[in-house]
């Protein structure tokens, strides 16, 4: 389940251009008051002719394909924008993977740090010393005032 009322098969990770990113279905249901809300985010762009043999269906957009009745459509063809929405999600994850750079390591980061070291001693480059500004005095403290 996911939320109250979607019915979702398998999971993908997803990260939007803005940063935000979660977990989601591959495809879902959702039998709403109106329709039945068939969920195929990945391949409903790339479904219009299936989409014109698939029977009578309310409308579609957005990953959304809304069904009034599943006795008025084709349900073979229903299964393969079903399919077609899990294969295009799986390559966009994997796409998203590959493109991914792998994370430095704490060892991978100190060695990196240690390499510009000697590299730097090398060529006689002296590391810049961190200095520690002075604190600034405290002022002396005010007396507490007296409530009438």
């Amino acid at each position: 389940m996911w939320g109250p009322s979607i019915v979702g098969f398998g999971r993908y990770h997803y990260r939007s251009a803005s940063g935000r990113e979660g977990d989601w279905f591959l495809a879902g249901f959702s039998p709403r008051k109106q329709d039945l809300t068939v969920y195929v985010i990945g391949g409903l762009n790339q479904s219009a002719a299936l989409l014109a043999r698939l029977g009578r269906h309310k409308k579609s957009g957005g990953g959304c394909l809304y069904l009034k009745r599943l006795a008025e459509v084709d349900l073979s063809v229903l299964e393969q924008i079903v399919a077609n929405s899990a294969t295009t999600l799986r390559a966009v994850e994997a796409n998203a993977a590959k493109q991914a750079k792998p994370a430095k390591t704490k060892a991978v980061a100190d060695e990196h740090a240690k390499s510009e070291a000697r590299a730097d001693a090398r060529h006689g480059n002296q590391p810049i010393a961190k200095s520690n500004p002075t604190p600034k005095a405290k002022s002396p403290a005010k007396p507490a005032r007296r409530g009438r």
